[in-house]
């Protein structure tokens, strides 16, 4: 995370506000990036577009805990 300069802290309070259900979701793209990465079954184009996802959730929902703290 440092590489992509953000901070701990604000990535995990954007993450508590995250609902079970989203949660969820996340974990199954994880775990099947994972699997899927593990197996051999994932190019390079995927693995930047999962990254690239990840990282826009992350930013998306930062910005949507700092405006509702405005």
């Amino acid at each position: 995370m440092k590489s992509a300069h953000l901070d701990y802290e604000k990535v995990d309070k954007a993450v508590s506000q995250l609902s079970d259900e989203d949660l969820a979701k996340l974990a199954d793209r994880s775990r099947q990036a994972q699997a899927d990465f593990a197996a051999g079954r994932i190019s390079n184009t995927a693995i930047i577009l999962i990254v690239v996802v990840v990282a826009a959730t992350i930013i998306l929902v930062t910005i949507a805990v700092q405006l509702n703290h405005s």
